[in-house]
């Protein structure tokens, strides 16, 4: 009985300690940065951009997801970060135009196997606009 219960402890001790040698921490930024609208004028994109890009470097997450972000947004966050690359299309053409959802990631940390786009609708897979959006909805 004492040796099984030896060997029950040992295979927990053995596990316990090699589950925490292959942890990692993962930090993940959601931020609605708020499209670069030119009518306002008190908080422009042009007043709003070196904060944001000053908060991304600082806590320097390893997953950024952006809203919002229209193609010069994703643009410069990218240009701030050192070690990212990032996913995303434009919601209105599937490529530049509209607006974005960007995944921002550490390259250090992370490898992009894949990556696809989809629309929140009943077709997913073409761009169009849910039953009840009055825009398009991208994923």
């Amino acid at each position: 009985m004492k040796i099984l219960y030896q060997y029950i402890l040992s295979v927990f001790i053995l596990f316990t300690i090699s589950s925490n040698i292959y942890s990692q921490p993962h930090s993940i930024i959601s931020y609605n940065i708020r499209y670069d609208n030119n009518w306002d004028i008190e908080n422009s994109w042009k007043i709003r951009r070196n904060k944001i890009s000053q908060i991304l470097v600082q806590y320097s997450p390893s997953i950024i997801g952006i809203q919002e972000g229209l193609l010069n947004q994703v643009q410069y966050i990218d240009s701030s970060l050192i070690d990212y690359d990032y996913v995303g299309v434009g919601r209105d053409d599937g490529k530049k135009k509209g607006e974005f959802c960007a995944i921002y990631f550490d390259t250090t940390r992370y490898v992009l196997l894949k990556n696809s786009t989809f629309w929140l609708s009943e077709t997913p897979d073409t761009i169009s606009v849910g039953w009840d959006a009055a825009l398009e909805r991208i994923c």
